[in-house]
C-alpha cells in the first residue's frame, strides 16, 4: 500500500514547506517539508529538492507503517493517518505498543502526543485530531482558495492555513474564491471605492479584476463540521488575530489593501 493524495496532503498541512533551513519547536534543524536527516544551519534548498525530500522521507514512513501491517491489516485511510504519525515522530512502535493495542485504542491513544518538551502545542492537537479522524473513516474538512494579485494576476489554489498573497511586497489583493469540499462556505469583500459587496457562496469571485481595486475587508461563514478560522496581512500593520465564523478580518474606512489571507478549519 501506498499513501494516497489525501494522506500526502495531511502531511504538507502540518509540516509547511520552508527552503531555508530552521529550528523546529523540538530545536531540530529542518528544512523542505519537515526534512531533518542531514540537515545544517544556513541551508538553503530548491522546490525540486524540498518534493525528493518529502517522497524519501513519506517512503521512509510508509515502511515503519508496514511493519504492523501484518498485525492490523490497515485500510487506506488508517494507513495515510499512520504514515502521517510515524513521518512527525519516527515510527508507530510506541503508539501500537510493538503491535499490542487494538485499532480502537490506537485512536484513543492517538491524542496523547501532542506535547513538544512537556508543552501542548496546538499544531499537534490540530494534526493528532486530523490523524485520528481520518483515521476512524471521518470526513476531514478541507477548505481551498485562490486570488488575483496586483500584478500577478490569478493565483494557484491553496489550501487549509497556506498563504495567498505576498508579505513584504506592497501588493494588494484585489480578488478571492473560496471552496470546502464539506458543508457550505459564504464570504463577503469591503472592495476600495464601492465597500461591502453582495454575499458570495461556493467559489463565486469576490473583489474585482482589471479595476485596480484593492480588497479591504473580508467576512467568512462556514456552515459544517470544525471550526472556520481566518486571518489577513495588512498593509502597514501585518498580521491581524485569527477570526472566527461571521467576524471582520481587515480594515474599512483606513484605505489600507489586504495583502495576503490564510483560511484553515479546526
Amino acid at each position: 500500500m501506498k499513501t494516497s493524495d489525501r494522506g500526502i496532503e495531511l502531511i504538507k498541512e502540518f509540516e509547511k514547506l520552508v527552503l531555508e533551513s530552521y529550528r523546529c519547536p523540538g530545536g531540530v534543524w529542518t528544512i523542505g517539508w519537515g526534512h531533518t536527516k542531514g540537515v545544517k544551519q544556513g541551508q538553503k534548498i530548491g522546490i525540486s529538492q524540498a518534493i525528493s525530500f518529502l517522497n524519501a522521507d513519506v517512503a521512509d514512513a510508509e515502511k515503519q507503517v508496514k511493519k504492523y501491517d501484518p498485525i492490523y491489516n490497515f485500510n487506506q485511510n488508517e494507513f495515510d493517518a499512520m504514515v502521517s504519525f510515524a513521518f512527525n515522530l519516527g515510527g508507530i512502535g510506541q503508539l501500537t505498543n510493538n503491535g499490542k493495542r487494538t485499532k480502537h485504542e490506537i485512536s484513543e491513544k492517538l491524542m496523547s502526543y501532542n506535547k513538544s518538551d512537556g508543552v501542548i502545542l496546538g499544531g499537534l492537537v490540530r494534526r493528532r485530531r486530523m490523524e485520528r479522524e481520518l483515521f476512524l473513516g471521518a470526513s476531514v474538512p478541507s477548505v481551498s482558495y485562490s486570488g488575483h494579485i496586483q500584478s500577478i494576476g490569478d493565483t494557484q489554489v491553496y489550501k487549509n492555513g497556506q498563504t495567498l498573497g505576498s508579505v513584504g511586497l506592497g501588493l494588494r489583493l484585489e480578488a478571492i474564491k473560496i471552496n470546502c469540499d464539506k458543508g457550505g462556505i459564504t464570504y463577503q469583500g469591503h472592495i476600495q471605492d464601492i465597500g461591502w459587496q453582495e454575499v458570495k457562496r461556493d467559489g463565486e469571485l469576490c473583489g474585482s479584476i482589471g479595476q485596480s481595486k484593492r480588497l479591504e475587508a473580508i467576512i467568512i461563514k462556514y456552515y459544517g463540521q470544525g471550526s472556520l478560522k481566518y486571518r489577513v496581512h495588512i498593509q502597514d500593520i501585518g498580521w491581524q488575530e485569527w477570526k472566527t465564523d461571521g467576524q471582520v478580518a481587515g480594515t474599512e474606512g483606513q484605505g489600507k489593501r489586504i495583502e495576503a489571507i490564510e483560511i484553515k478549519i479546526d
